[in-house]
This record gives structure tokens, sequence and C-alpha cells, in this order.
């Protein structure tokens, strides 16, 4: 029988131990401490409300004066830990309600568009996270704690720390919120013991950091064993790493069958938010018409120029309506801007087979789905073709560092009509590369339909996003050797017209017969194959009379390079770091440039010395165009689109492929092609110290960048922040650090 405790299950239990010791005494430690605190004082006598809080029922508060919003225990001298507040007892029965009413229960308007209106929101809902203050008075003087919350959804979130010294005599709890808002509170208490809480969901996360950790920590037998694709076993791992997106996506898509409704809002007075772009234009082509079956206001219809901004918010704040943003407004009626593939080849069978709009989560939980898996099989083909006989753990680290560089967590998070273009052109991309470097048969014969499908698949980027065309050009580096061959057979006059004909047809054809439709689908939008409608969008600017100032042009590619973070000392510990401009540019939050965002994407640097090596492996050119490709997408985003965090996607993937050049040629230690091809496949494995040390630095950035990804979704100010959005979810994952 073999001992549970041997020295190769010794680092297992390790990590096992660590796991236990930091979620027991690190994310508990305030429990532990609570148990010195003096006695407990509660809110039974000597307790005061501030005149700035109204009764509204039971267990509910209305603040009327945001500077008397407080409630006091006194009348007692002890020092202060810990601060439990208990929001848990009933509330007014009109607030009951309210936070259980569905989309269709709200109030509509004439055009059937939920009503988001601050006198109905206002005087109906409460706020289960409540930002606060917690004052003590010692010695006479009332000293401030830093400020906190509490959320009455989640008990964990309902303890405050105390960070005062001194023996005080009053405690005093401030509710910062604005004048009408509605607070749930029921009572507090000073000193109260924080309980001991094992959180599954924490010890899952550390469980899988650590499980990361081992799996390729330089020792790992990972290392030891060569990457075989046509190993069952290797394919069933394979199977089984993307399994738990594969069920994530059809939970998702389950989800949505009950729970799905149109995302349309209207706020009297401003713009129409329609989440649902892809399905209105899936209805487009099913009807037959150019422009999106939408309503079009008369007044708007009738202006002498309504992308104008003085005109159409004059229009929205008098009252017209649907006035529809980030839609394009052409000729009287409205149209989409994105790319029409995602539309007919997801949304309209769907609603064909279905007579119901198809949910954009879940599309895109399925295009992700797609992008995963053909991400993973892009990293493996590469693998095979430059790096044969590499072990399992650099194909892993290598398969990871790619999801992460490819910016491929925030796309999931980001998971409405915004993210549809970036994640179907990373689909069709991964799989258009995949295809090009398979498609070289073992006989040295390039396979024309794999040729012709990558070409198709690359060139359908201009019917989702157009950026990711360029990745067209990297078919130069990948059949270099082959256009070289084929420009050799030429000038020798060796090769017949059918054997330079056919891949040139192959490469050509397929991309045509993509492009073609789609610039006749403008011209029958627009009236022009090249207008693809972006200047006459709805947005924060009339793009047919603004013109980007070059001005701001460095700026932007140094934000989107080098922006630094910005830390804080409280959850989440990064914050929206400000990207300030000389001209108004547009601009979208972010914590970071890429390598801020992505910090293992700083490997880029080992590029130009790996030259030789990366010569040796016939990997240089494609290495130097992807990133003079980054650069010129990032160039043109820059320009024409200005700073976004999700902008990074468009370039990040291209970035990914450089690094992914550098780490594999630095970590693999088998010869190059060339060399197992004079040695007839005979060779013998050794990994350097170096390499040893270049897998644990790479371990030690793919867990950096986790945890950057990790925290950026709790991101306050970001686009769809979690702690505007999902203020329970937030409170809930922001439990585990506030009181540290």
């Amino acid at each position: 029988m073999m001992h549970p405790f041997t020295r190769r299950t010794r680092p297992l239990w390790l990590a096992v131990l660590a796991v236990i010791l930091v979620e027991l005494f690190v994310f508990n430690m305030a429990h532990w401490r609570s148990l010195g605190q003096e006695a407990v004082i509660t809110d039974d006598s000597h307790f005061d409300i501030g005149a700035g809080l109204v009764v509204r029922g039971k267990g509910a508060y209305e603040i009327v004066d945001p500077t008397q919003a407080y409630v006091e225990i006194n009348s007692f001298d002890s020092t202060v830990g810990y601060v439990h507040v208990d929001a848990a007892g009933s509330w007014d029965e009109m607030l009951q309600s309210a936070r259980s009413q569905n989309q269709d229960a709200r109030p509509h308007d004439s055009q059937s568009l939920a009503l988001l209106d601050d006198t109905y929101d206002t005087a109906n809902e409460t706020l289960s996270m409540t930002n606060v203050r917690l004052d003590v008075l010692v010695d006479g003087t009332w000293r401030a704690n830093t400020a906190d919350y509490y959320n009455a959804n989640i008990e964990e979130a309902n303890y405050l720390r105390n960070r005062v010294e001194g023996r005080a005599s009053a405690v005093r709890l401030w509710f910062q919120e604005a004048a009408g808002s509605k607070i749930r509170f029921t009572s507090f208490s000073a000193n109260a013991r924080v309980p001991l809480n094992v959180n599954w969901i924490r010890v899952l996360v550390m469980a899988l950091t650590a499980a990361f950790v081992l799996a390729f920590r330089p020792s790992s037998p990972l290392w030891r064993i060569p990457l075989n694709t046509h190993s069952r076993a290797q394919r069933w791992a394979m199977i089984g790493l993307l399994t738990p997106a594969a069920l994530a996506a059809l939970s998702v898509t389950l989800g949505n069958l009950w729970l799905f409704s149109p995302g349309v809002y209207h706020h009297p007075g401003q713009f129409t938010y329609d989440f649902d772009q892809y399905a209105h234009l899936a209805d487009s082509f099913i009807k037959g018409t150019p422009w999106l079956d939408l309503p079009v206001p008369p007044e708007l219809a009738a202006a002498a120029n309504p992308l104008d901004i003085a005109t159409r918010n004059a229009l929205v704040q008098s009252g017209v309506h649907p006035v529809y943003w980030d839609y394009v407004f052409f000729e009287g009626h409205w149209y989409s801007y994105f790319g029409p593939i995602p539309a007919l080849l997801l949304y309209m069978p769907y609603q064909l087979a279905t007579g119901a709009m198809l949910p954009t989560a879940t599309a895109l939980a399925w295009m992700m789905f797609g992008a995963l898996v053909f991400g993973a099989l892009l990293v493996v083909r590469i693998i095979r073709r430059y790096f044969p006989g590499a072990s399992l753990g650099a194909t892993g680290l290598s398969i990871a560092l790619f999801v992460c560089g490819a910016n491929i967590p925030y796309l999931i998070y980001r998971s409405n009509f915004y993210a549809v273009p970036m994640t179907s052109s990373l689909l069709v991309t991964t799989l258009g590369l995949w295809l090009w470097l398979g498609a070289k048969r073992p006989d040295g014969r390039l396979s024309m339909a794999r040729i012709a499908f990558g070409s198709l698949c690359i060139a359908a980027n201009l019917g989702c996003r157009t950026m990711y065309v360029f990745a067209a050009l990297l078919a130069f580096p990948i059949f270099w050797q082959d256009i070289r061959r084929i420009l050799a057979g030429i000038r020798a006059r060796t090769l017949g017209i059918d054997a330079i004909v056919r891949p040139v047809a192959a490469m050509v054809l397929p991309a045509v017969a993509v492009a073609l439709p789609l610039l006749w689908y403008n011209h029958w939008r627009f009236g022009s194959f090249l207008d693809f409608g972006n200047d006459y969008q709805m947005t924060v600017i009339d793009l047919t009379s603004y013109k980007a100032p070059l001005g701001d042009l460095p700026l932007t590619i140094l934000y989107f390079l080098f922006l630094p973070p910005r830390f804080i000392d409280v959850f989440p510990f990064i914050a929206i770091s400000p990207s300030p401009y000389v001209e108004w540019q547009y601009m979208e939050p972010s914590i970071g440039g890429l390598f801020v965002a992505i910090p293992v994407l700083t490997l880029v640097v080992m590029l130009p010395f790996l030259r030789r090596r990366l010569h040796g492996r016939h990997l240089w050119g494609m290495a130097c165009t992807s990133l003079v490709l980054a650069a010129l997408v990032m160039l043109f985003d820059a320009q024409k689109a200005g700073f976004g965090w999700r902008y990074m996607t468009d370039f990040s993937w291209l970035v990914t492929l450089a690094v992914l050049c550098c780490v594999l040629t630095f970590m693999d230690s088998t010869p190059s092609r060339d060399a197992l091809d004079a040695a007839d496949g005979r060779t013998e494995r050794a990994v350097s110290a170096a390499q040893r040390r270049m897998a644990l630095v790479v371990v030690a950035l793919m867990v950096l960048t986790a945890a950057v990804t990790f925290l950026s979704v709790f991101v306050v100010g970001r686009q769809d922040s979690m702690y505007r959005l999902v203020p329970d979810l937030w409170s809930s994952f922001g439990s585990w650090f506030k009181l540290w």
C-alpha cells in the first residue's frame, strides 16, 4: 500500500496546509482579535438617532439631512474593536415589494419601454449596501475612521473595524448617502464578536491558485512529459480542462431560457438604451430591410442635423423618444454599425427557429467557449510545428498565457453586446490561424482546403471586428518558406501554372467571397461600399464633424501601453488610473496600460535577446510581424477610437503571440525542427537551471496577472461596474478583506 506522505506528495500536503492556515488565521484574523475585546456594548440604552434620519417602517429609515444622519451609542467607558450592524429586521411593506419587482412590473411608456423614473425608483427602493463612517469619542474628541460600508443582505459585510486607539465614551455610525436615500438598519453593537467564517468560495480560489503553482512549478513532472497530441490520455485531459467552460456556457444558456427579458430601458428626458442590437439586426435580415425595425420619433426625423449634439440633446430633454444611444441614425432610419456576421450566423438562425431573440449573454458564452477551444488548439499547433517534443508544462503554461494575454477574462466579464465584435473576431481569428498552421502536411505539401477555410475565417473579421483582419498578414511568416519555394520555382521555371495558382487562389478567393457581400451590404445601407456607418452613431460626439486631435495621439499610445496603476488601501486595492488629455478625446476608464492590466506581457522585452534562437525556430518573422501588427492596430485605435480598456483586446492577442514565441523558445529544451530532422528524431531532454528560473518567472507573472484580473472585476468606476450593478456580489467578495 502506497504511503500518502512521500517526497512526491510533500508539495501537495504543504499546499493544503497553507490554504487551511491562510483561511483560518489570515482571512479570519478579525475573529481571533475580537475574542480579546472588552464586554459587548449594545444600543439597548443610551442610544441616540440623529435628526437627519426619519423612520419609514420597521428597520427602514430615510435620510432627510446628510449632516445629521447618524446613530450613536454613548455613556460607556471602553476600548472599541469591532462594530456589528444589524440590518436583518423587516422593513416597510412598500419597500419590500419594490425589491421583488421584475422588469415587466415596472411602468412602461407608449413605446412599451421600461421607465427608469427617478421618482418611481427613489420612492420604492432601499439601499442594501450603505456607505458609512465610524466615529469614536476619545478624551472628549470625535475621531473618525476611514470610509466603510455594510450590506443588509450579506452578514459577513456587516462588521466594521475601529482603528482609533484609546478608551472611548461614545460610538457614532454616520450614514454617508445622499438626501432621500432609504437605508436598512435595525441596531448596532460595539465590541461584537466576529464569528469564525470558512468561506468555501475563497478556499476554492486559493486551492486553484495553489494547484496552478504546483502544476507548473519548475520541479513539476509536467515538465518531463512531452506533448503528444496522439495520446488519448492527453486529449482527455484537454477535454477535461475545457469542460468547465462548456458547462458555464450551458448554464448561461439554460438560465436565459427562464430569466431573459429584452434589455431596453428608457429614462424620461434621456436617451433610450437598447442592448439587443444584434437581435434587431437579425430581425432586419429576416424582414429584408437594410435598417432596423425600431420606432423613429418624427421630431428626430425632421431635424436638420439630428447628429448635432445640441440638437439631439434638446430633443431628448424635451421628451422626444426613443432616441437610441450608440445606434446609427441615417436618413430617417436606425442602423447598427457592428459587423453583421454574428447576427447572420447566430442570432438569425435562433430567431427563425424559436421566434424569440437570442440573449446576447448566451451568444457570447458559446463564442467565448469557441475562442477558448481554438485558442488552446492554436497554441498546441504552434508548439507542434515549432517546438516538437515540448513538455506538457510548457504547453499548459502557454495556453494559460494566451487566455490572459488575449484579454479573454475582460471579455467574459463584459457580457453585453459591446463584447460581441471582439469575441466573435477572436473566435474566427484563432480558428483561421489554427487552420493555416496545420496546412502543411507531413509530406511537405500544402492542404488547399485548410488554406481556403483559414482565409475565409480571417476575412470574416470584416463582418465582426475589422481590426482583427490585420491577422491576414500573419500568412507571410506562416507560409514564408512555401512562398520562397514558389518564388524560386517561378524564377527557375520548374513549377507549373497549377502549382502557382492553386495556393494563391485558395488564399485570395475565400477572402474575396467574404469581402464583396460585406461591401455590397455597406452600399445597400449607406450608398457607399466603404461606408461602415461608424460616423452616424448617436454617441458622445458628432462623428461627422469631429476630427481626433493629433496632439493627443502620443498620449493615447502612452496610456495604451504604460498608463501607471493607482493603488488604494481598501478593497479592491487598485483603482481607475487618471488619463487626462490636452484636448477632448474619448476615454474609457482603465486600471492602467497593457503591461499593467496584463503583467505577463512584459516578457516581450526578451524578444531582441532571443533573435538568433528564434531564427533557428523560423519564428523571428512571426514574432516581429505580430508586434508590428499590434503597433498598427494600436495606432489605428488610438486615432479613430481613443483610449479604451476594451480596445486593448484588439492588439493584446498579437503581443501575446510574440510573448509566446519568446517564452517557448527560452523554456523549451528540445532542439529545433532542423536539428530534429538531422538527428532523425533521436534526442535527449535536458532542462537547464536558466530554463527552470524562466518557468518560475512565468508562473509568478501569471499569478500576478490572475490577481490583477480578479481584482479589476471589482474596481469602482469601471464600465459595467459590479459595485453599481451587483452591489451584493461586490460586497460579498469585499468582505474577505474589509476587516484586515
